[in-house]
C-alpha cells in the first residue's frame, strides 16, 4: 500500500506504475492483471464502493485510458491488446523513487535488468540489414523483409505481438538518436501496410 505521507498519485500515474511492475516496459500487460495490482497496491482505491472487497474494472479502465491520454502518452494499448509503457511512460517511472515511495513492491533488479535488455536490444539493431543500409546511406532501399527483420516478425505474426514488439522496440532505442531516425523511416513506409485494420 502506497503510505499517505508519501507522495500521492492520481489513479492513471498509479496505472502507470502497476504496468511497470507488472513488466510492462517489456511485454504488454493485460488490463484484468493490472487491475489485481493497483488493487494490491492501494486496496480501497479501485474497489466498489458498495462491495469493497471487489475490483471496481471501471476504475481501472479510466486509469488507464487517462494515462494514454497523457501528454506525452505514458502508456499504449488498448483492453484487447493490453497495455505497455512508452518511452516517456518509462521515463517518468525511472525518475521516481520507487524504492521510497512503493518500498514492499520495488525490485532493486528490475530497473537493472531492464537496461540490459534494453542493450542488448539495441545491439541486435545495430547488425540488422536495415541498419547497415542506413549506416550506409542507402535508406531508400529499405525493403519490407528489412521492416519485418528490425521487429523479428513474420507476416504470420497477430497485431497485438506485433504491437508490443514496436513498443519494446521505441523503448530500447530511445536514447539512440540513429536508431530512431531509422525507425522512423521504417514506420513511416511500413507500418500501415503490415498492420492494416487488426487494432482493436
Amino acid at each position: 500500500m502506497i503510505k499517505k505521507n508519501k507522495q500521492e498519485f492520481t489513479n492513471s500515474q498509479l496505472s502507470v506504475i502497476g504496468v511497470y511492475l507488472l513488466g510492462g516496459a517489456i511485454n504488454s500487460i493485460d488490463m484484468e492483471d493490472i487491475g489485481i495490482k493497483l488493487f494490491e497496491m492501494t486496496p480501497g482505491r479501485f474497489s466498489l464502493h458498495k462491495y469493497p472487497e471487489h475490483i471496481d474494472i471501471h476504475s481501472i479502465r479510466v486509469a488507464l485510458s487517462n494515462a494514454e491520454r497523457l501528454e506525452p502518452h505514458h502508456l499504449s494499448g488498448s483492453i484487447k491488446n493490453g497495455y505497455m509503457l512508452t518511452a516517456p511512460g518509462l521515463a517518468w517511472v525511472n525518475s521516481l523513487n520507487l524504492e521510497e515511495e512503493l518500498p514492499e513492491f520495488h525490485d532493486k533488479s528490475r530497473r537493472g535488468s531492464i537496461t540490459e535488455l534494453f542493450e542488448l536490444e539495441r545491439e541486435r539493431l545495430r547488425q540488422t540489414s536495415a541498419y547497415l543500409l542506413y549506416s550506409e546511406n542507402q535508406i531508400e532501399s529499405l525493403t519490407r523483409k528489412d521492416f519485418f527483420d528490425f521487429l523479428r516478425i513474420n507476416e504470420y505474426f497477430p497485431a497485438k505481438k506485433i504491437l508490443e514488439k514496436i513498443q519494446f522496440v521505441e523503448n530500447s532505442i530511445e536514447s539512440d538518436g540513429d536508431l530512431r531516425k531509422l525507425w522512423q523511416e521504417l514506420k513511416t513506409r511500413f507500418i500501415e501496410e503490415v498492420i492494416q485494420n487488426d487494432i482493436g
